[in-house]
């Protein structure tokens, strides 16, 4: 019976071992893996924002614009739709 008491504590004891370090590994790859998504994060915020300054940007070069300097005029002639009722639609006034 002692000979196998040792046998089998000392396969614990490697169990135990061999699983550490198997948990050891899966923290530092989580942990590398959540740096590397939080560099992602931040790049693309960075490229967001890069992309906000060149849409506000190219908004206020076109509101800058003169209408007329690009051959934009009124319109000669203004018509409206008339209200209409969707078919197969009923509407409570």
């Amino acid at each position: 019976m002692p000979d196998r008491t040792n046998f089998i504590l000392g396969m614990i004891a490697s169990s135990l071992v061999v699983i550490y370090v198997l948990l050891m590994a899966a923290t530092i790859f989580f942990a590398a893996w959540q740096t590397q998504l939080a560099r992602g994060i931040d790049d693309t915020r960075a490229r967001i924002h890069f992309l906000e300054t060149e849409y506000y940007g190219a908004i206020a070069k076109i509101d800058s614009t003169d209408p007329y300097s690009v051959g934009l005029v009124a319109p000669s002639k203004v018509e409206y739709v008339v209200e209409a009722r969707m078919p197969g639609l009923t509407f409570n006034r």
